[in-house]
């Protein structure tokens, strides 16, 4: 952990911090062995990778232009189960919340947009979408933390 990050993070803080996934192995063994090509993974480790990349590769792809409700359930999916996991300290719990909620309001921004309901002009561009690895890499470790606990 950081030690400027002891203290109750922020999502801009969390946001600055240049983060590389330390457990990319594990993942990379999960994708193998537990994430279908097409459909829903059967392991509870290999559904919560599933949806974390499908989050990452519709910001990151796309922009998140086709954001829809089963994107905000994948956010809420995996922020419950990793915080209900029991095996997160309370600091990842924190930070967990702060990047699966604020990936989740992105996606709604991105989605109210396209609905129209924000005009052009009002149009803040950097909220569409977060595309930088870094959050998303924190939360796989989780995944990959729980993996390994669980």
């Amino acid at each position: 952990m950081l030690k400027f990050l002891r203290k109750k993070p922020t999502i801009e803080q969390l946001k600055k911090v240049p983060y590389a996934s330390q457990h990319t192995e594990v993942l990379r063994s999960i994708w193998r062995a537990d994430v279908p090509k097409y459909g829903i993974s059967s392991t509870l480790q290999g559904e919560l990778l599933r949806q974390l990349e499908k989050l990452r590769w519709e910001a990151q792809a796309n922009g998140n232009v086709n954001w829809c409700e089963e994107h905000s359930n994948y956010c809420r999916f995996i922020k419950e189960t990793l915080y209900k996991g029991k095996v997160l300290s309370s600091q990842q719990k924190q930070e967990l919340v702060l990047i699966m909620d604020y990936l989740k309001s992105c996606g709604e921004y991105a989605q109210a947009y396209q609905e129209n309901l924000i005009d052009d002009e009002e149009l803040e561009i950097e909220k569409l979408a977060y595309v930088d690895d870094n959050l998303y890499d924190r939360v796989g470790d989780m995944i990959a933390f729980f993996y390994q606990r669980t």
